[in-house]
Protein backbone atom coordinates (compact mmCIF):
# COMPACT_ATOMS: atom_id res chain seq x y z
CA UNK A 1 0.00 0.00 0.00
CA UNK A 2 1.28 3.51 -0.72
CA UNK A 3 0.20 6.38 1.84
CA UNK A 4 -0.48 9.84 -0.18
CA UNK A 5 -0.46 12.41 2.32
CA UNK A 6 -0.72 16.24 0.60
CA UNK A 7 -1.66 19.97 1.86
CA UNK A 8 0.11 23.44 1.96
CA UNK A 9 2.89 23.98 4.62
CA UNK A 10 3.08 23.72 8.18
CA UNK A 11 -1.15 21.81 7.81
CA UNK A 12 0.53 18.59 9.72
CA UNK A 13 1.30 16.30 6.83
CA UNK A 14 4.87 15.17 8.54
CA UNK A 15 3.11 14.72 11.74
CA UNK A 16 0.38 12.15 9.93
CA UNK A 17 3.26 10.57 8.32
CA UNK A 18 5.58 10.10 11.66
CA UNK A 19 2.33 8.75 13.24
CA UNK A 20 0.84 6.35 10.65
CA UNK A 21 4.40 5.52 10.09
CA UNK A 22 4.71 4.64 13.67
CA UNK A 23 1.97 2.82 13.88
CA UNK A 24 1.90 0.53 11.00
CA UNK A 25 5.94 0.30 10.77
CA UNK A 26 5.51 1.40 7.29
CA UNK A 27 8.85 4.23 5.76
CA UNK A 28 8.10 7.56 4.83
CA UNK A 29 9.48 10.04 2.94
CA UNK A 30 9.04 14.07 2.24
CA UNK A 31 8.51 15.07 -0.84
CA UNK A 32 11.05 17.74 -0.21
CA UNK A 33 13.84 15.50 0.09
CA UNK A 34 13.07 14.32 -3.40
CA UNK A 35 12.17 17.61 -4.27
CA UNK A 36 16.30 18.43 -3.36
CA UNK A 37 17.42 15.34 -5.09
CA UNK A 38 15.75 16.35 -8.52
CA UNK A 39 16.90 19.95 -8.10
CA UNK A 40 20.56 18.76 -8.87
CA UNK A 41 19.26 17.99 -12.42
CA UNK A 42 18.05 20.69 -13.95
CA UNK A 43 19.86 23.73 -15.41
CA UNK A 44 19.91 27.22 -14.46
CA UNK A 45 17.42 28.24 -17.07
CA UNK A 46 15.05 25.17 -15.79
CA UNK A 47 15.45 25.82 -12.17
CA UNK A 48 14.09 29.35 -12.41
CA UNK A 49 11.25 28.31 -14.73
CA UNK A 50 10.31 25.30 -12.73
CA UNK A 51 11.22 26.26 -8.90
CA UNK A 52 9.88 29.66 -8.82
CA UNK A 53 9.31 29.64 -5.04
CA UNK A 54 13.22 28.47 -4.53
CA UNK A 55 13.56 31.82 -6.74
CA UNK A 56 11.31 33.54 -4.80
CA UNK A 57 13.28 32.63 -1.83
CA UNK A 58 16.72 33.73 -3.54
CA UNK A 59 15.55 37.11 -4.17
CA UNK A 60 14.25 38.03 -0.74
CA UNK A 61 17.52 36.15 0.74
CA UNK A 62 15.93 33.29 2.33
CA UNK A 63 14.19 35.96 5.01
CA UNK A 64 10.54 35.56 5.51
CA UNK A 65 10.24 39.24 6.22
CA UNK A 66 11.07 40.11 2.87
CA UNK A 67 9.12 37.61 1.21
CA UNK A 68 6.07 38.28 2.81
CA UNK A 69 6.40 41.94 1.90
CA UNK A 70 7.54 42.03 -1.95
CA UNK A 71 5.15 39.16 -2.74
CA UNK A 72 1.53 38.75 -2.18
CA UNK A 73 -0.16 35.33 -0.71
CA UNK A 74 -1.15 34.49 -4.11
CA UNK A 75 1.91 35.16 -6.13
CA UNK A 76 3.60 32.49 -3.55
CA UNK A 77 0.76 29.93 -3.47
CA UNK A 78 0.99 29.86 -7.57
CA UNK A 79 4.86 29.85 -7.18
CA UNK A 80 4.82 26.70 -4.90
CA UNK A 81 1.93 25.27 -7.47
CA UNK A 82 4.35 25.58 -10.14
CA UNK A 83 7.07 24.49 -8.15
CA UNK A 84 5.35 21.13 -7.09
CA UNK A 85 4.72 20.09 -10.56
CA UNK A 86 8.96 19.49 -10.63
CA UNK A 87 9.07 16.53 -8.26
CA UNK A 88 5.79 14.67 -9.81
CA UNK A 89 7.62 12.91 -12.05
CA UNK A 90 10.34 11.49 -8.88
CA UNK A 91 7.03 10.50 -6.87
CA UNK A 92 5.36 8.34 -9.40
CA UNK A 93 8.82 6.48 -9.79
CA UNK A 94 8.74 6.23 -5.81
CA UNK A 95 5.24 4.66 -6.01
CA UNK A 96 6.52 2.49 -9.45
CA UNK A 97 9.43 1.49 -7.47
CA UNK A 98 7.45 0.85 -4.08
CA UNK A 99 4.22 -1.02 -5.76
CA UNK A 100 6.67 -3.78 -8.12
CA UNK A 101 8.40 -4.50 -4.73
CA UNK A 102 5.55 -4.86 -3.25
CA UNK A 103 6.60 -2.72 -0.01
CA UNK A 104 4.83 0.06 1.75
CA UNK A 105 5.48 3.42 1.76
CA UNK A 106 4.30 6.90 2.98
CA UNK A 107 5.09 10.10 0.85
CA UNK A 108 4.08 13.39 2.04
CA UNK A 109 4.69 17.16 0.72
CA UNK A 110 2.67 19.99 -0.79
CA UNK A 111 4.11 18.51 -4.23
CA UNK A 112 1.52 15.35 -3.56
CA UNK A 113 -1.03 16.87 -5.67
CA UNK A 114 -4.55 15.77 -5.65
CA UNK A 115 -4.63 15.45 -9.51
CA UNK A 116 -1.18 12.72 -8.77
CA UNK A 117 -3.27 11.30 -6.49
CA UNK A 118 -5.60 10.98 -8.83
CA UNK A 119 -3.24 9.24 -11.62
CA UNK A 120 -1.36 7.20 -9.57
CA UNK A 121 -4.53 5.71 -7.37
CA UNK A 122 -6.19 5.33 -11.61
CA UNK A 123 -3.21 3.83 -12.15
CA UNK A 124 -2.57 1.14 -9.24
CA UNK A 125 -6.36 0.74 -8.18
CA UNK A 126 -7.95 1.92 -4.46
CA UNK A 127 -6.70 -1.46 -3.01
CA UNK A 128 -3.10 -0.02 -3.55
CA UNK A 129 -2.99 3.85 -3.23
CA UNK A 130 -4.75 5.61 -0.40
CA UNK A 131 -4.81 9.28 -0.40
CA UNK A 132 -5.46 12.26 1.88
CA UNK A 133 -5.45 16.09 2.06
CA UNK A 134 -4.77 17.89 4.57
CA UNK A 135 -6.10 21.55 5.16
CA UNK A 136 -5.74 24.85 7.43
CA UNK A 137 -7.98 28.23 7.14
CA UNK A 138 -8.23 29.63 10.52
CA UNK A 139 -4.79 32.14 10.24
CA UNK A 140 -5.32 32.71 14.43
CA UNK A 141 -5.13 29.49 14.98
CA UNK A 142 -2.16 28.76 12.19
CA UNK A 143 0.23 31.19 13.87
CA UNK A 144 -0.79 30.17 17.02
CA UNK A 145 0.25 26.14 16.39
CA UNK A 146 3.23 27.54 14.27
CA UNK A 147 4.80 29.09 16.94
CA UNK A 148 3.54 26.38 20.08
CA UNK A 149 4.56 23.27 17.87
CA UNK A 150 8.37 24.42 16.11
CA UNK A 151 9.34 21.67 13.74
CA UNK A 152 12.94 21.08 13.95
CA UNK A 153 13.66 22.73 10.64
CA UNK A 154 10.94 25.52 11.28
CA UNK A 155 11.49 28.01 8.40
CA UNK A 156 7.80 29.53 9.59
CA UNK A 157 10.23 31.43 12.74
CA UNK A 158 13.97 30.44 12.01
CA UNK A 159 13.43 33.06 8.98
CA UNK A 160 10.77 35.63 10.62
CA UNK A 161 12.37 38.24 12.74
CA UNK A 162 9.14 41.04 12.68
CA UNK A 163 5.72 38.98 14.18
CA UNK A 164 3.70 40.75 12.24
CA UNK A 165 4.82 38.43 9.11
CA UNK A 166 3.53 35.54 11.06
CA UNK A 167 -0.21 36.47 9.96
CA UNK A 168 0.83 37.07 6.39
CA UNK A 169 2.31 33.53 6.22
CA UNK A 170 -0.91 31.91 7.71
CA UNK A 171 -2.68 33.80 5.18
CA UNK A 172 -0.70 32.03 2.48
CA UNK A 173 -1.09 28.94 3.96
CA UNK A 174 -5.16 29.36 4.51
CA UNK A 175 -5.04 30.24 0.44
CA UNK A 176 -3.19 27.31 -0.38
CA UNK A 177 -5.23 25.41 1.12
CA UNK A 178 -8.39 26.56 -0.27
CA UNK A 179 -6.56 25.72 -3.77
CA UNK A 180 -6.07 22.06 -2.08
CA UNK A 181 -9.57 21.59 -0.98
CA UNK A 182 -11.07 23.07 -4.41
CA UNK A 183 -8.55 20.47 -6.45
CA UNK A 184 -9.24 17.49 -3.92
CA UNK A 185 -13.12 17.93 -4.61
CA UNK A 186 -12.66 17.98 -8.38
CA UNK A 187 -10.35 15.04 -7.98
CA UNK A 188 -12.54 13.27 -5.95
CA UNK A 189 -10.17 12.84 -3.25
CA UNK A 190 -10.71 13.41 0.45
CA UNK A 191 -9.63 15.71 2.56
CA UNK A 192 -9.45 16.71 6.37
CA UNK A 193 -9.08 20.39 8.05
CA UNK A 194 -7.00 20.46 10.93
CA UNK A 195 -8.31 23.66 12.44
CA UNK A 196 -10.56 22.10 15.24
CA UNK A 197 -7.98 19.84 17.70
CA UNK A 198 -5.38 19.39 15.98
CA UNK A 199 -4.05 16.13 17.60
CA UNK A 200 -7.68 14.90 17.29
CA UNK A 201 -7.51 15.48 13.44
CA UNK A 202 -4.33 13.81 12.93
CA UNK A 203 -5.59 10.50 15.05
CA UNK A 204 -8.49 10.66 12.53
CA UNK A 205 -6.17 11.46 9.22
CA UNK A 206 -4.33 7.90 10.28
CA UNK A 207 -7.87 6.11 10.85
CA UNK A 208 -8.81 7.01 7.58
CA UNK A 209 -5.01 6.10 5.97
CA UNK A 210 -5.62 3.24 7.65
CA UNK A 211 -9.29 2.49 5.50
CA UNK A 212 -11.06 3.21 9.27
CA UNK A 213 -13.58 5.45 9.41
CA UNK A 214 -14.89 7.22 12.63
CA UNK A 215 -16.09 11.33 12.86
CA UNK A 216 -14.32 13.41 14.66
Amino acid sequence: MIYLIGGAPRCGKTTIAQQLSKRLRVPWISADALESIVVEYFSDQELDRRLPKRRMRVQTKHSNDLMYNTFTAKQIVNAYRTQAKATQKAIEMLTLVQEQEGQDYIIEGYQVHPALMKKLIKKYGTHQVRALVVTRFDVEGIVKGCLSHKAKSDWFTQKTKDPAIYPKIATMIAEYSRTFERDAKKQGIETINMDRDFNGSVKEAVRRLEGKRKKI
